[in-house]
């Protein structure tokens, strides 16, 4: 996955553990499409920094209601 794709994502956000995933020092990076990521995770440990578009959030959030996970 192309990082720097995925960090403009993450642009604004004054969090030193997003910041040190994506530099590569501690957690890991996941992205939903590697060419244009519309949506990350940022894995720190036991934190986990997720973002989203909007539209693409409401869209998986009706899914799991559908399947009663929410």
């Amino acid at each position: 996955m192309c990082i720097s794709r995925a960090a403009r994502s993450f642009d604004g956000w004054e969090e030193g553990m997003i910041w040190s995933c994506l530099q590569g020092y501690m957690g890991k990076l996941t992205a939903d499409n590697s060419d244009a990521p519309e949506s990350a995770m940022a894995d720190v440990g036991d934190i986990c920094f997720w973002l989203s578009y909007r539209q693409k959030r409401e869209q998986k959030l009706k899914e799991l209601e559908k399947r009663g996970l929410i």
